[in-house]
């Protein structure tokens, strides 16, 4: 099982499987991302006294992205391959991301702008290559539903 933690703004939305995914850093040694079929584990505020669960879901893609928000086609995504631990190849052609503000909301944010701005701010780049990993929102079961049940 891998845990994600997320700022608290994206709580909601991925409460409401409004996003289903979410933007890392390539890892790098022993710690790898989740793979399709693996347990995830979504958390608000993990390593700190504010932990708090969000919930669990099972891994559905795993993905190359490219940002470049100055770009006329700012979001760029291409399938990968694993052919080593932590180590992967491109399995197609890269594709761009035609609804970028879809791609935005299913992001956590209003739109293309939002997300640009949070990546300028929070990054201090508006230009960023790693890796998408989503989630079937279908699987998705809430740390409230997990404790009521």
């Amino acid at each position: 099982m891998v845990a994600y933690s997320f700022k608290r703004q994206f709580m909601q939305p991925i409460r409401e499987r409004v996003k289903p995914h979410t933007l890392r850093d390539f890892r790098r040694g022993r710690s790898r991302h989740a793979r399709p079929g693996e347990q995830l584990q979504l958390y608000v505020g993990m390593r700190t006294s504010s932990c708090e669960l969000i919930g669990r879901a099972v891994c559905d893609r795993f993905q190359s992205v490219s940002l470049d928000f100055s770009a006329p086609n700012p979001i760029v995504l291409t399938d990968l391959v694993e052919v080593g631990f932590s180590t992967f190849e491109a399995a197609g052609e890269p594709q761009a991301v035609r609804a970028v503000d879809s791609f935005a909301v299913s992001d956590g944010f209003e739109d293309i702008e939002a997300m640009a701005r949070f990546w300028r701010d929070t990054h201090d780049t508006s230009i960023w290559q790693g890796c998408l990993i989503g989630w079937d929102v279908t699987t998705l079961v809430l740390a409230d539903a997990a404790v009521a049940a």
